[in-house]
């Protein structure tokens, strides 16, 4: 069974069905939070990338980033200062 998720406005953290606040402003825009310390936090207007626990602050921050390993790099090196006698052919 696949559960539609949405995600927090503020935290970006995902919201499962039956849980969450609706916010409605005066010119219509929605927007869905997760609990009550989002939504508080949004209406005292406070920046989520300043905030450690949001995926904002992690975007912002450069956490959780997938690095390339080490040994592909070198091993690309090795390849090509090897390969240029082999390159060459005898005339």
């Amino acid at each position: 069974m696949v559960l539609k998720t949405t995600l927090c406005r503020f935290s970006g953290l995902r919201i499962y069905p039956g849980k969450g606040v609706l916010f409605i402003r005066v010119d219509s825009s929605q927007f869905l939070f997760l609990n009550k310390k989002c939504r508080s936090l949004f209406n005292n207007r406070l920046r989520p990338a300043k905030l450690a626990w949001t995926f904002a602050y992690r975007k912002a921050h450069k956490k959780d980033q997938v690095r390339v390993p080490r040994s592909v790099a070198a091993f690309a090196f090795r390849l090509v200062g090897s390969c240029m006698r082999g390159l060459r052919r005898p005339a």
